[in-house]
């Protein structure tokens, strides 16, 4: 069949395919009337792009690096927080630390603000003896007592509570193990209780000087008993002690100091010999 308008050869369809024209009826032929030509589209391809819609933005393209960003700065303030919090703790922990170094030292003024006032008091607080007559004698109290006098070997000095005498100096070795020019000497000191009553003193000392005796001194040895530095004489006993030095055979003169102590009176008592190491023997 060919279409009456624009000429195209078909098979038996209704209308033409190419214009759409209505195929002619074979019993009643219908005059021709022309038609206006109809607008052709062309098949759109698949790649073509979509016409662009007036008036229609299109979305604008996401910043690059902007998620990024975001993410650095949530971490930094995680960061930042951290820290804070970290300034905070240590900054508790020092004020802490702080209090309780101040308290420390509170702690330690106030003792010893307490001491100073306890020694205060002991200081002053005297102590009285039983026949306390308005004067004060404390037990603490210590006295010395001498005759001022220089004596010769064999005398004694009476005290009042006793008497003391340097009652020999003699050579105990020619020759002093040290020093073939040194002999040494042996120095007898003797304590005796010349009173009617029982008396205690302190065991007697001898001294020739302090660089003498840190040079020379060798040993001393005592009569009483035990290790107490003190011991009681009845009436009339005595005791005694040797006191050895190395000392050098030529002629010198030596000043001896010896000395003992009153238990019961708290009283130091000496007195001072002069002899020559010549007349030593």
């Amino acid at each position: 069949m060919k279409c009456s308008y624009c000429g195209f050869t078909y098979d038996d369809e209704q209308v033409c395919p190419i214009c759409g024209t209505p195929a002619a009826q074979a019993e009643q032929p219908a005059p021709f009337t022309p038609q206006p030509a109809p607008t052709v589209q062309s098949a759109v391809p698949a790649s073509s792009p979509e016409p662009a819609v007036k008036n229609k933005k299109k979305p604008a393209p996401a910043k690059k690096g902007k998620g990024l960003k975001i993410a650095t700065f949530c971490v930094l303030s995680v960061i930042a927080a951290a820290l804070v919090a970290n300034v905070a703790i240590q900054a508790f922990s020092l004020s802490a630390e702080l209090k309780h170094y101040r308290k420390s030292a509170e702690i330690m003024d106030k003792e010893k603000e307490l001491y100073d006032k306890s020694f205060s008091l002991v200081e002053s607080k005297p102590d009285i003896d039983s026949d306390y007559d308005g004067s004060y004698s404390g037990e603490n109290s210590f006295s010395e007592k001498s005759d001022n006098k220089v004596h010769k070997v064999g005398e004694s000095y009476d005290f009042g509570s006793g008497m003391i005498t340097l009652k020999s100096v003699r050579v105990s070795q020619k020759t002093s193990n040290f020093d073939s020019a040194k002999q040494q000497v042996a120095f007898l000191v003797e304590v005796t209780n010349n009173t009617n009553s029982s008396q205690q003193y302190e065991i007697p000392s001898l001294t020739l000087g302090e660089k003498t005796d840190t040079e020379a001194f060798a040993f001393a040895e005592f009569n009483n008993s035990g290790d107490d530095v003190a011991y009681s004489l009845a009436p009339g006993e005595s005791c005694s002690a040797v006191f050895c030095y190395n000392l050098p055979t030529e002629n010198q003169t030596l000043n001896v100091t010896v000395s003992t102590e009153i238990q019961s009176g708290n009283c130091r008592v000496e007195t001072v010999y002069s002899l020559e190491t010549k007349d030593i023997k």
